[in-house]
């Protein structure tokens, strides 16, 4: 694992900062599974009410502007109270918020389910936003804590690939459940799997409480290369992904005419690529380091988000599915090795408000991609002179817009390798400046 190569100068790595207990991993699976439960509700519940959004037009009487609502106050919500909670839970205690934020997370789904109308509705959305905030904000902190050293990149790994497929496989779970069921649906299977969560929370995660620290300490987060160039890297692959994921239906469904259920199959290689081999990256980040299997994750991921500028008009559907796995292995490797970095380099009384950082970047990445992306599209549809209607249903229109996004997405691939290989180099050359600042908060404190 990553040592810091400050701690000895910061404020954060004195020795009061160790917990007041004896190290107990024996409970560290249970904690897992009970973190796991925590993070998929968090983030599936993003995206999966998305594929319901014409049901809750039509049935709840509504504008699509009005139920746009109901997904972006939740991730509006959900990207304001991640740092906040991760301060309160490094001062506070991690277990209380995060079991807390379980009960209210199930609660409001379940009322979510007997909305009557829309403005309640995105009401209880809100609330529910916030349990989740509660949830996925210390979800990979409490992970952290529970593992020894020599299998948290494991652990984190597994935890990595619950993330991407809560995000990427909401669309997908949220299409069954509305065709099979109806829009209630997708909020009443969150009160089991909520409870059980709850149980485990309450039964399994310790009870770690750490010597309060000052503002000062937690700003030297704020300043550390060591921390924000990775975070800004994990930034910049979210959105790429997520600005991915809401181009491909028009190029499947629109340019090569599949039916919705193959094009769901189809993106469905990203999640499975992350769920099988994100486990893989944190072992072989144990093992090596975390260094070489970010650098090679972002290698990979750069090149294969650049091997999409191949795709055409007349691609074979068995070539459009070899090209989704380079950049799907890439974020694999690249993710869990990153957060295994970034949440290794920080004392154990940290790992609240860093934990709540990555849950932050990567919140704030799949908006940001998905706004500029889509807006990007949507200008690029315009230059043909038609309606956005008429384009879509028009190939020698869309595909040219389709290949300009993928050109940028290509573009910020590469941006988000070259930071991720100047990582190391970047922080030694920074490393004398974050040190002289952390002796002048010492000699102030």
């Amino acid at each position: 694992m990553n040592a810091d190569p400050n701690a000895q100068h910061s404020p954060s790595h004195s020795a009061t900062s160790s917990p007041s207990h004896s190290e107990d991993f024996s409970h560290r699976w249970y904690v897992l599974a009970s973190v796991a439960m925590g993070i998929f509700l968090g983030t599936i519940d993003g995206g999966i009410v998305n594929i319901a959004l014409p049901t809750l037009t039509r049935e709840l009487h509504a504008s699509i502007e009005g139920v746009r609502w109901t997904v972006l106050a939740y991730m509006i919500t959900l990207a304001s109270l991640m740092l906040p909670i991760g301060f309160l839970g490094d001062k506070l205690g991690k277990k209380n918020i995060y079991n807390a934020g379980f009960v209210i997370f199930t609660i409001a789904s379940a009322l979510c389910g007997i909305a009557p109308n829309l403005a309640t509705l995105v009401t209880f959305r809100i609330l529910q936003a916030i349990g989740a905030a509660m949830m996925t904000s210390l979800g990979m902190a409490l992970v952290t804590e529970s593992f020894p050293p020599n299998q948290r990149g494991k652990a984190l790994g597994i935890t990595g690939s619950i993330v991407s497929v809560g995000i990427i496989a909401g669309p997908a779970i949220g299409g069954f459940m509305v065709e099979h069921f109806n829009w209630r649906s997708l909020f009443y299977v969150n009160v089991p799997i909520g409870i059980a969560g709850s149980i485990m929370a309450a039964k399994f995660i310790p009870n770690i409480k750490h010597q309060q620290r000052t503002n000062r300490s937690y700003m030297y987060i704020l300043r550390s290369p060591q921390l924000m160039l990775p975070l800004a890297t994990g930034f910049l692959f979210f959105a790429i992904t997520s600005g991915l994921n809401f181009l491909l239906p028009f190029y499947l469904e629109n340019v090569l005419n599949l039916t919705s259920s193959r094009a769901g199959i189809i993106m469905g290689i990203t999640p499975v690529v992350l769920g099988a081999l994100a486990p893989v990256s944190g072992i072989l980040s144990d093992r090596i380091g975390t260094t070489r299997i970010t650098i090679a994750g972002s290698i990979i991921a750069a090149l294969g988000f650049s091997i999409l500028l191949t795709l055409e008009a007349s691609t074979q559907i068995h070539w459009v599915v070899l090209a989704l796995i380079p950049p799907a292995l890439g974020l694999a490797l690249f993710q869990t090795a990153n957060n295994s970095s970034i949440l290794s380099s920080v004392p154990r009384h940290q790992t609240g408000i860093t934990s709540s950082f990555v849950g932050f970047s990567r919140t704030l990445g799949f908006a940001s991609g998905i706004g500029i992306f889509s807006t990007l599209f949507s200008v690029q549809l315009s230059t043909s002179g038609m309606n956005h209607t008429e384009a879509l249903k028009q190939v020698g229109a869309l595909f040219p817009a389709i290949h300009t996004v993928l050109i940028f997405i290509a573009c910020t691939g590469i941006l988000a390798a070259a930071i991720g290989v100047l990582n190391k180099p970047l922080q030694k050359a920074l490393a004398r400046k974050t040190i002289s600042i952390a002796n002048q908060e010492t000699v102030h404190e």
